[in-house]
């Protein structure tokens, strides 16, 4: 799903769903056009009914699913205040409705964030790397420039467990495994 609010970049994304034609091979069918123009290349971007069915469904879930999360961010903020060597990067957010998609924290310089992630797995807690800096990457290393910031939150950056359905104990237990982690 796709919103904007920009009327020629809602354009654009009506295009590039259907392999960039200006017209869907619904409406060709239907009698509303005979023929099209492509205008960029584009995919097969268009959904089909049981993913739409399902993304309805899971939509009406989302109000719910992101107040879970924030509860459980909340607690993790709570629970990591005082560990030394980690600080939550959104902390202080206050632009907006958060929508808690990832609880990313940033490690301490000289944290071995490859022996936390493996002291964590070690406790059966999945910890992974969000979003590295583009530069990192072998497919846009030749175009990326200099990003200093990117690269040092990139070595930083370890994201923690956050789901709905997480309880408040399973986030005690992330915090305290990390805490031991970080310690060791």
């Amino acid at each position: 799903m796709v919103t904007v609010r920009d009327e020629a970049l809602y354009g654009k994304c009506k295009n590039l769903r259907s392999h960039g034609m200006t017209v869907a091979s619904f409406d060709r069918m239907k009698g509303r056009a005979s023929t099209y123009d492509v205008r960029e290349p584009g995919l097969n971007y268009r959904i089909d009914e049981m993913r739409s069915a399902l993304g309805l469904v899971q939509l009406s879930r989302l109000p719910g699913a992101n107040a879970a999360r924030g509860e459980l961010t909340r607690r993790y903020f709570s629970n990591l205040s005082g560990v030394q060597g980690v600080s939550c990067a959104f902390a202080g957010f206050d632009r907006g409705l958060p929508t808690y998609h990832i609880m990313p924290v940033l490690l301490a310089d000289g944290i071995d964030r490859e022996a936390v992630v493996a002291a964590l797995a070690a406790d059966g807690v999945q910890a992974s790397v969000h979003y590295p800096s583009v530069s990192g990457f072998t497919a846009y290393r030749h175009l990326a420039g200099s990003a200093p910031k990117a690269d040092e939150v990139s070595r930083r950056e370890l994201t923690l467990p956050l789901y709905p359905t997480m309880s408040a104990d399973q986030c005690d237990y992330v915090c305290e495994s990390l805490a031991r982690a970080i310690g060791k």
